[in-house]
């Protein structure tokens, strides 16, 4: 009984060859024991062979199951692998075309820009009686503007909802229209890439700005939520107080463009008492 209980307790840590010379010389110590106690003999080694069949099944049963969990968490280890690598590619190259961005941004507007204000200081002493101020400050405040950007994109980049309200709510003070936010659940913690918070961000600041310049509106509501396809989904509202009909024009036009770069749907509709721009982001 002994020996049985080591056989049994073996199947759990030889291999098959091993096993099977382990039962080989516990079922022949069997019958040899049998023989010199003077038992019956055939009985013994029927029982013994029952034995040993039931145990190598069990065996191969757990031995294969140990295989399959062996070879799953194998499979397992690669694919995190694989999928580390794979983040890893696409933000640097996400900090590649940031950087690229950047420095387009920069040689281009950024040079045009000053340029344009050297160009109007030159111009106010050759004409003293013209003021060039507002210009001058148009051009300084785009680019500070410009360099803003451009240093936001040459750094890491903050991705979620938290960034375009903070935004917006920069907006509002500027522009002292009264944003009433709603965030359903979810929606906080909704992964957004930082092209996907730039989108979101430039289309709210759209439909916020068309709002006080069409629908002389002091007042809109933003909704953000999660849909049931676990998309992002927005709505911008706002009164409408002398309702016309509306065209597709420069605005709502980048709007779509927008919205269509990283695969989202954007909805435009006017009642007669509202103005609707509801949106999706993937």
């Amino acid at each position: 009984m002994y020996v049985q209980s080591l056989t049994i307790d073996a199947t759990y840590h030889l291999s098959p060859s091993l096993l099977k010379v382990l039962l080989a010389v516990n079922g022949s110590l069997s019958i040899l024991t049998a023989f010199i106690t003077g038992e019956r003999i055939i009985e013994s080694i029927l029982i013994v062979s029952l034995f040993m069949i039931v145990l190598v099944t069990y065996h191969q049963i757990v031995f294969e199951r140990n295989e399959r969990k062996m070879m799953y968490e194998d499979l397992l280890e690669e694919y995190r692998k694989a999928k580390r690598l794979n983040v890893t590619a696409n933000n640097n190259a996400r900090i590649e075309e940031r950087a690229k961005i950047a420095r387009d941004i920069h040689d281009s507007v950024g040079h045009q820009l000053t340029a344009l204000i050297m160009k109007l200081e030159v111009l106010s002493i050759q004409n003293p009686h013209i003021n060039y101020n507002e210009l001058k400050k148009m051009a300084k405040n785009s680019l500070e503007e410009t360099r803003t950007a451009v240093t936001a994109l040459q750094t890491e980049e903050h991705e979620g909802i938290s960034s375009v309200v903070q935004l917006i709510r920069k907006l509002e003070a500027e522009s002292h229209l009264h944003v009433q936010f709603t965030i359903k659940q979810g929606a906080l913690s909704f992964p957004l890439t930082n092209q996907k918070s730039v989108v979101l961000y430039r289309i709210i600041q759209e439909a916020l700005t068309n709002a006080m310049r069409h629908s002389q509106a002091r007042e809109a509501k933003v909704t953000l939520a999660t849909s049931a396809t676990s998309d992002l989904s927005f709505e911008i509202r706002n009164a409408v107080f002398q309702p016309v009909s509306f065209s597709y024009g420069f605005g709502l036009t980048n709007m779509k463009k927008r919205i269509e770069e990283v695969e989202g749907t954007l909805t435009i509709q006017q009642t007669n008492e509202s103005f609707i721009v509801f949106g999706t982001i993937p």
